[in-house]
């Protein structure tokens, strides 16, 4: 997009989101404005008589509430609104059943108003930026390439990674997600003996210190991130010789960053169906992509 001059502009939202991206702009040198956006109305609409204006917005959370409304009120006369991908948001928003972005009939009402203002200003929604093979009339999709993430290390690959879900929101039918993580472990030492094997805790799962405890029990290493798996990996010259996950979407990036990595995805069902309808979908997304779905229990 050859972006030069520019403003970064952080809602405070959720603590963990918020550390990690504190985290990456300041070990960047990327200035940025945080601000605590809590209600769509009485926090989103001073920006309506700010007096700077941008001609492009970019939009990290396509689903977010305020997403839509911070971007109208910050735009300029003719600008141009583009989103970028948000974990596996393209697959969900570009499927035959789009997810819906604003439930509330409250939330309608307000989206109204911005829209009418969007309309006032001529300000229009352009590119859509994502990793997936997607098709759209409403936008123009731009692919992600990962060019400038791709990974140049030439070095041995080493280590099992297993990367963690949020466990503390799933409920799993065939087996409890600890079972899952110990049936993962017996395979990968019967596929890469003598490697070492990692796993990496989601950061919003409040099960990590007894999933941790039994984990080094039977001589796994946690990995904790700073900021992503996909960063740290990048930025402590990890080449993983093999990933499995439970259809994260980091699980794409790192096959497009580590192409000759044998990366897979753990295939479950849950006892929310409407959870599990979302999860073929995603589970689909990354079989098309060279990521191929295990089932530990069969």
């Amino acid at each position: 997009f050859n972006i030069i001059d520019y403003d970064v502009l952080i809602p405070y939202g959720d603590e963990y989101s918020n550390e990690m991206m504190f985290h990456f702009l300041k070990e960047k040198g990327i200035r940025y404005d945080a601000r605590p956006i809590a209600h769509i109305i009485f926090d989103v609409a001073p920006f309506i008589f700010t007096k700077k204006k941008y001609k492009n917005i970019f939009v990290g959370n396509y689903y977010a509430t305020k997403s839509y409304p911070l971007a109208v009120s910050l735009a300029g006369y003719n600008a141009r609104i583009h989103y970028l991908d948000d974990g596996t948001q393209a697959l969900e928003l570009f499927s035959d059943n789009p997810k819906p972005r604003y439930n509330k009939l409250s939330i309608k009402v307000v989206i109204l108003f911005y829209r009418i203002l969007a309309f006032l200003k001529n300000v229009r929604k352009s590119v859509f930026f994502t990793m997936y093979d997607v098709k759209s009339e409403k936008y123009r999709i731009e692919k992600n390439s990962f060019e400038t993430l791709r990974s140049n290390n030439n070095s041995e690959k080493k280590g099992a990674f297993i990367i963690g879900t949020n466990s503390s929101i799933l409920e799993f039918i065939d087996a409890s997600y600890i079972d899952y993580i110990k049936e993962l472990v017996v395979s990968i030492k019967v596929l890469f003996p003598g490697e070492t094997i990692y796993y990496c805790p989601h950061r919003r799962d409040t099960n990590n210190k007894y999933i941790e405890s039994i984990l080094k029990e039977i001589g796994i290493e946690i990995f904790n991130t700073k900021v992503s798996v996909e960063y740290d990996f990048l930025t402590k010259h990890i080449n993983p010789k093999y990933v499995v996950g439970f259809l994260s979407n980091s699980l794409y990036t790192l096959k497009k960053m580590f192409p000759d990595t044998r990366v897979e995805t753990v295939s479950y069902n849950l006892v929310d169906n409407g959870q599990n309808e979302e999860n073929k979908l995603i589970e689909h997304g990354l079989n098309n992509n060279d990521i191929q779905s295990i089932y530990p229990f069969k």
